[in-house]
């Protein structure tokens, strides 16, 4: 199949939409006389205050830009399970320590978009680096062994066991698992980010008063996820008070079933081995995978926050969505087919009498303008105007999924 051919089951008219530029972004001191006072600060060390962002901050909407900025689920870093890593290197590269905990800036625990960091570190340590796993283990994989001292930034990068697999219908903090507790885990993660402190900032620094790593949002530690999303919204006009036509199904295929956890080194483009709040500019693929030849089902979810481009906008809030959680591919690698989606369209419940089919299936290929590769970190989108028996009219988009630097926020009155 040539690369520029759009091939369909029934006919399809696709309409390019923008392609969006956004960014999906102490204890206090008691005396001496009190049993439950601090620990006083160690001798030769500094105190730290280290801030993680997994998604920007409300901010205001264009009217012509999309807006995604991931949902709460899409966002949330699971600290109630301890499921992360957060570890410290040496300028050098080396594994200094691990940081032991981690807490939510909201502290309900909801809606959070960033977490905190609070230590101690050897006051001699003034360039470091500092790598945050997170949302491994309560999916069922594994966090790779790590030796203080041995374990270096560009080993961990370059490890290959560090692999994730997808399913169909998989979503992050699933709530079907036994007794109440969620299936899955969250939606697996990356960040890292370089620091350099003063030496007079670090002796002035106390545990009341730690030395800021992230005085700005662009100084934070921030997250990429290890998967790329596809969503396909049924903005189709209904018939009278009818709730049809609707999406009934999608699925796509061939799709690689496994991907890598930690992004591959300068697969963030230039010389560097990792740039902070950057978006990738190529997948990274595990050795010796191939796209399986199955069907990866999508689920049901709810457009909760969308604004498209028409002028004046349309909003898309409670619209039904079907998306699936996906790991990067190269969508031209020549070893299988190219993917393409299979989209259902439900035009009467079933059995009830009318004109023309009940269902009409269209096969919906990827546009080579469009995208050739899907990246982490990325949304596709697919925004279905209109389907009838022989055509469907649709708008596409690929949204990175968080960059907060795309929103200007409002003066505070």
């Amino acid at each position: 199949m040539s690369m520029n051919d759009i091939t369909t089951l029934r006919t399809i008219r696709m309409v390019k939409a923008v392609t969006c530029v956004l960014l999906l972004t102490g204890m206090p001191a008691c005396d001496s006389s009190d049993e439950f006072a601090a620990p006083e600060q160690p001798v030769g060390s500094m105190a730290v205050s280290i801030s993680i962002m997994t998604g920007k901050t409300t901010g205001t909407r264009a009217v012509n830009e999309y807006d995604r900025t991931g949902t709460e689920k899409e966002n949330a870093i699971d600290v109630a399970n301890g499921d992360y890593r957060v570890l410290l290197f040496h300028k050098d590269g080396w594994l200094v320590r691990r940081f032991k905990e981690i807490t939510p800036a909201t502290p309900d625990g909801n809606g959070v978009n960033r977490y905190l960091i609070t230590d101690t570190l050897d006051i001699t340590l003034l360039d470091f680096h500092i790598a945050v796993l997170a949302n491994w283990e309560q999916n069922g994989w594994h966090y790779p062994l790590l030796a203080e001292g041995v374990t270096t930034i560009s080993s961990l990068m370059a490890d290959m066991r560090n692999l994730f697999d997808v399913k169909s219908g998989w979503q992050p903090f699933d709530e079907d698992g036994a007794d109440g507790k969620p299936a899955t885990g969250g939606v697996p993660m990356f960040g890292m980010h370089s620091y350099t402190v003063s030496e007079a900032d670090a002796k002035r620094s106390t545990k009341d008063n730690p030395v800021d790593l992230a005085p700005t949002d662009d100084d934070a530690i921030w997250m990429m996820r290890s998967m790329a999303k596809i969503e396909v919204v049924d903005a189709m006009d209904k018939i009278g008070y009818s709730s049809y036509p609707k999406l009934e199904s999608v699925t796509f295929g061939p799709y690689m079933g496994k991907g890598k956890l930690i992004p591959d080194a300068r697969s963030t483009g230039g010389n560097a081995l990792w740039t902070n709040n950057s978006r990738v500019t190529a997948p990274s693929l595990p050795a010796g995978i191939v796209p399986t030849d199955g069907r990866l089902g999508f689920f049901h979810t709810l457009d909760t926050d969308r604004t498209n481009d028409e002028i004046p906008p349309i909003a898309y809030t409670d619209r039904d969505v079907m998306a699936a959680y996906v790991t990067e591919q190269d969508l031209t690698d020549g070893r299988t087919e190219r993917p393409y989606m299979v989209v259902t369209v439900r035009n009467r419940p079933a059995g009830e009498d009318g004109d023309g089919e009940e269902t009409v299936t269209f096969r919906l290929d990827i546009p080579a303008d469009m995208t050739t590769k899907l990246l982490r970190n990325h949304i596709y989108r697919f925004e279905i105007k209109s389907a009838s028996a022989n055509l469907i009219n649709i708008n596409y988009v690929v949204c990175p999924w968080i960059e907060h630097k795309a929103i200007d926020l409002p003066a505070f009155d």
